[in-house]
């Protein structure tokens, strides 16, 4: 017979983290973000576990930058049509597709961050 499972006590530092609309530059993982005092917040990757203050694109790929600190014109959107082949729930796309809205499935995709003006 199997013993229940101990109630885990949730760390102060654990709490509070939402599931947001982007994708890790680092590993391409689903993010996680927390608002924090004075409108800041911290995002931090479900996978790989990397860390950025400040907003989703601080982390994501909404906010890459090239080698001469242009914006690398990539967004992050839900994915359309999940596949065995590419279940993740976030893709990223060059930002001319991310700008339509893509209706497939009754599922409609849109650009989920903020414009990058640079």
């Amino acid at each position: 017979m199997l013993s229940p499972a101990k109630p885990r006590r949730i760390n102060h530092e654990d709490a509070g983290w939402f599931l947001v609309e982007h994708a890790c530059r680092i590993c391409s993982g689903r993010l996680l973000w927390r608002p924090g005092p004075n409108g800041g917040g911290q995002a931090r990757c479900a996978e790989c576990g990397a860390k950025a203050v400040g907003e989703p694109r601080n982390l994501c790929w909404c906010g890459a930058k090239t080698a001469t600190g242009k914006n690398a014109g990539l967004r992050c959107v839900r994915n359309p049509e999940r596949t065995p082949q590419n279940p993740n729930e976030v893709i990223v796309v060059p930002v001319e597709e991310a700008d339509m809205v893509v209706e497939r499935k009754g599922v409609v995709t849109r650009y989920v961050g903020e414009p990058d003006d640079e």
